[in-house]
């Protein structure tokens, strides 16, 4: 079975694997084991028989960062940014609460975006004299959320405990790593 082969354009995102036996460790018909790796962001609109007991052997709740975290996102996506004196990443990282990577990523560009236009309008862009200020951080906080709210953390942590009781072998299915990045 080629595994790199196309799927056919009609078939859906589940491909099967008819070389897996049902039971025992999963082999490839090299001899290697095969690791399977997925993850969701909405791990509640999951269908129930994947997360029974003994499917995956492990399975890894990632939280939202903690402020530390979301400072060291903020910074890796502001590195290549030029940032006004008064920008103070770690402020913005306490006020961006339940901010994924993801999320803190698009408020970034987004400040750096409300700069760009307002640099054209004002011809600062041709000199390169343009540097994204606290206020642009600001207005991008206002413009944007958060993409998981204190109740869908609360859930996901319930959901990652409940996974945690039910694991066969009662360790590392759905344990927090920490309390986020940091």
């Amino acid at each position: 079975m080629n595994l790199r082969a196309a799927p056919p354009s009609h078939s859906t995102s589940l491909v099967r694997l008819p070389s897996l036996p049902s039971h025992g460790r999963p082999r490839h018909p090299d001899g290697q084991g095969v690791v399977v790796i997925g993850a969701t962001n909405r791990p509640t609109l999951l269908d129930p028989a994947l997360l029974r007991p003994g499917r995956f052997d492990e399975l890894i709740y990632v939280p939202v960062p903690a402020p530390e975290g979301r400072a060291k996102i903020l910074r890796i996506h502001a590195a290549d940014m030029p940032l006004g004196d008064d920008v103070d990443l770690d402020e913005i990282a306490q006020k961006a609460e339940g901010y994924t990577g993801a999320d803190l990523e698009n408020l970034v560009r987004r400040a750096g975006l409300l700069t760009l236009r307002e640099a054209l309008k004002n011809g600062a862009v041709a000199d390169g004299s343009a540097t994204v200020s606290m206020q642009r951080f600001e207005q991008a906080l206002a413009e944007t959320r958060a993409s998981v709210t204190p109740e869908m953390e609360t859930e996901y942590r319930k959901l990652a405990e409940k996974l945690k009781q039910e694991s066969p072998r009662g360790q590392r299915i759905g344990f927090a790593i920490g309390d986020g990045i940091g």
